[in-house]
């Protein structure tokens, strides 16, 4: 079954709700080295995933009902452990109203 191209999340993103940003870190620094930024129209489930390049979660970074409006989260190049992770490939994901958003990331340290 597929999800309607008309769901909330579906025009959010075509109204650029919807944005990343990858920040600059330098070797074992624990800032972000990724953020998130969205707009809910309405109250919602959200989740943001961390994938590696196998797509297995590497940490979950937000899960649960957000209200109306701006959000933000940041992944810091930790795993679940709180453990630095290996260079290479990673994916963040938002999955908001059956809607899945990938956005593409690459850490290099």
């Amino acid at each position: 079954m597929s999800r309607p191209s008309t769901s909330a999340f579906d025009r959010a993103l075509h109204r650029g709700a919807v944005s990343r940003s990858i920040l600059r870190s330098h070797p074992g620094a624990r800032a972000p080295v990724a953020s998130l930024r969205f707009a809910l129209p309405h109250s919602a489930l959200a989740v943001v995933r961390v994938m590696d390049g196998q797509d297995r979660e590497v940490r979950v970074l937000l899960d649960g009902e957000l209200d109306p409006g701006e959000h933000k989260c940041c992944w810091d190049g930790g795993d679940g452990n709180g453990r630095l992770v290996a260079p290479g490939d990673y994916t963040l994901r938002l999955e908001v109203d059956g809607g899945v958003l990938t956005s593409r990331l690459v850490t290099i340290r």
